[in-house]
């Protein structure tokens, strides 16, 4: 066994990839939120339709539970209806492409 592929090291490298997709999440929640309550400020129609919440990772994955939490909480808070949407692939560019065109 080589340093590069220690146990340790590997443990890290995952404990690292977990952290940032958590961080993604919340990052993406947190301007959900503030998109929704600035939105709110300015119409109280809005939304009209069904929001959209993009998840750039695959389903049954940690984020997509985390973000099914986080849009039924938003769902009964507006009284609108959530729509979780994963879009995964080419490590989160196809999501973020997609939200980009939305």
């Amino acid at each position: 066994m080589t340093a590069r592929s220690s146990p340790g090291r590997l443990y890290l490298l995952r404990a690292v990839r977990r952290m940032r997709r958590l961080v993604s999440i919340a990052s993406a929640a947190a301007l959900l939120v503030a998109a929704v309550t600035a939105a709110q400020a300015s119409d109280d129609s809005w939304p009209q339709r069904p929001i959209r919440l993009i998840v750039p990772f695959p389903a049954g994955a940690s984020t997509d539970v985390v973000s099914r939490v986080i849009g039924q909480r938003l769902s009964q808070d507006l009284g609108q209806q959530i729509v979780i949407e994963n879009r995964a692939g080419a490590s989160g560019n196809i999501g973020a492409a997609n939200h980009m065109c939305s």
